[in-house]
């Protein structure tokens, strides 16, 4: 019955041991060079705070759904103005806190994408928490995996209410 791996880092080197215990009451200890896959952990952490840095800090709302159209991630500018937290969010479609109406053409956007595999443009209003009326675009876009198979939908709303007032 084999213990449990156990990391170890010599510098830059990292190596994983295994005990197996043998039935005759012998013991082999396995040793596996593991450092390429520690650096590409290390890698791909270091994109992903770079990814989340990136999105926090823009003042558009973006947020990415799977193919039930449930959020996977959204950003800061999103929680702000549905008043969510990303924790909350997860899992969940956006009727919970989106309007009957908006949740509906969300939906139907979402499965538009998922469908042609292309991006599309929609304007909408949506109430803030507040009750203000806010003019939106956003774009909806596929997120593909490797064999080009949608595998989530990404969007990316602004606010368009001071443009459209300064127009009127």
């Amino acid at each position: 019955n084999p213990a449990g791996p156990t990391d170890y880092r010599f510098g830059n080197f990292w190596v994983q041991s295994t005990v197996v215990k043998l039935p005759d009451g012998g013991t082999i200890l396995l040793i596996s060079d593991i450092t390429a896959r520690k650096q590409a952990e290390d890698a791909l952490r270091e994109s992903e705070g770079t990814l989340r840095a990136f999105t926090n800090n823009s003042p558009s709302i973006i947020y990415v759904r799977d193919t039930q159209s449930r959020i996977i991630k959204i950003n800061k500018a999103y929680e702000d103005f549905h008043n969510i937290t990303e924790a909350e969010a997860i899992g969940k479609t956006g009727h919970e806190w989106l309007d009957e109406k908006l949740a509906q053409q969300s939906l139907i956007g979402d499965r538009q994408v998922m469908t042609s595999g292309q991006p599309t443009t929609v304007n909408f209003e949506e109430l803030d928490p507040d009750g203000k009326t806010h003019y939106m675009q956003a774009i909806k876009f596929p997120i593909m995996d490797e064999h080009g198979i949608v595998v989530a939908v990404g969007g990316i709303a602004n606010d368009m209410t001071e443009h459209r007032e300064r127009e009127e």
